[in-house]
């Protein structure tokens, strides 16, 4: 298994926030779910580059124990909105440490079946249709032979996050979004490209105590296939 948080990378790596408007006036830039990497010209290099692009068109979902897949409440629908776009909140059913697993398919068939993700973007719900907006989760990129269920994960607050040893293993990254913030929230692993055929989620909780967990939606971002060695970082690595 080529699990590259636990092969590549030596330690966690923290989230950052950046506003919603900057996510959108970016992408409607790069064409937002386009399967079509796009290049320009990079003014501080002098050379063209390629840039992160969102992938969630080229996931489909294999599971998820929170909740139906498919339907008005699917899970599916959280890769499916569009950066500025109103979107339905999506409800677990009772209950907290729910774990959806995405698998990719690389829509450039010549290509190989392999992604690379440079960033995860978690969206707060529109809080005034929800009870148990999300707070906080994690995610690995992980391949497909990988069996692991991440249980021991369960329950993992922010403080457990930061304090955890760096033998902890494999290494997720966190996401945490702030009650009524409005903000998206953005892991970035700055120094290390994950790279492997599938993504598990584990939403870990919520604010709120109706027991259940209120999500918005979810943008995966990086490359078809491996990573450039040298691409134009987005506008949040600044941040």
């Amino acid at each position: 298994m080529n699990n590259s948080f636990e092969k590549r990378c030596s330690s966690f790596y923290p989230f950052s926030r950046y506003t919603p408007t900057n996510f959108d006036r970016y992408h409607n830039i790069s064409q937002p779910l386009t399967t079509k990497q796009i290049s320009f010209y990079h003014t501080a290099v002098g050379i063209k580059m390629a840039s992160p692009i969102i992938l969630n068109s080229a996931f489909s979902v294999v599971s998820y124990n929170g909740g139906p897949l498919k339907g008005v409440n699917g899970i599916e629908n959280l890769l499916k909105v569009l950066p500025g776009e109103k979107s339905r909140p999506i409800s677990s059913r009772n209950g907290t440490n729910f774990d959806l697993v995405l698998e990719y398919k690389n829509p450039e068939t010549s290509g190989p079946n392999k992604f690379t993700l440079t960033h995860v973007v978690v969206m707060a719900p529109d809080y005034s249709l929800v009870t148990a907006p999300t707070k906080n989760g994690m995610v690995w990129v992980i391949d497909a032979e990988s069996t692991h269920s991440f249980a021991e994960f369960n329950d993992m607050t922010e403080g457990d996050y930061l304090t955890a040893e760096e033998k902890a293993s494999p290494r997720p990254i966190f996401f945490d979004i702030r009650r009524h913030a409005d903000d998206a929230v953005s892991v970035v692993p700055k120094d290390c490209k994950s790279t492997g055929n599938r993504v598990h989620i584990k939403f870990v909780s919520s604010h709120g105590d109706d027991g259940n967990i209120d999500m918005g939606p979810i943008y995966l971002l990086g490359f078809h296939g491996e990573a450039p060695d040298k691409y134009v970082p987005l506008s949040m690595d600044s941040q």
